[in-house]
């Protein structure tokens, strides 16, 4: 496993798409980037969810980007905040190489 580049404090890593996401309490943030900027909050049960044992609900961060580039057909910028009761992680997805990297960490929510 290649480690990730750190700049600051911002984590990124190319390697996050695989990254499990509990689909129950996450914000997913939509920028859509054409003339008319555009910022939608997305509900996770707009999503095509894949469960886990058959009773979480789950995506990757990989499955995320997939599913709302295709909504979308434009360039976007995803944020997705991740409550996890003790802590938080904010992933954003986007830019020229379309990737994720890991945008901040909490203590507490997001």
């Amino acid at each position: 496993m290649t480690e990730p580049v750190k700049s600051g404090s911002i984590n990124m890593d190319e390697n996050l798409n695989d990254k499990f996401i509990e689909m129950i309490n996450t914000k997913i943030i939509v920028e859509v980037l054409n003339e008319n900027v555009k910022t939608l909050l997305i509900s996770c049960d707009e999503l095509d969810l894949k469960l886990q044992d058959g009773i979480m609900p789950y995506l990757t961060l990989g499955d995320i980007a997939e599913q709302l580039e295709k909504r979308f057909m434009e360039p976007i910028i995803i944020y997705v905040w991740v409550e996890l009761g003790l802590n938080g992680y904010i992933y954003r997805y986007g830019g020229p190489d379309r990737y994720w990297m890991e945008h901040g960490k909490t203590k507490g929510f997001a």
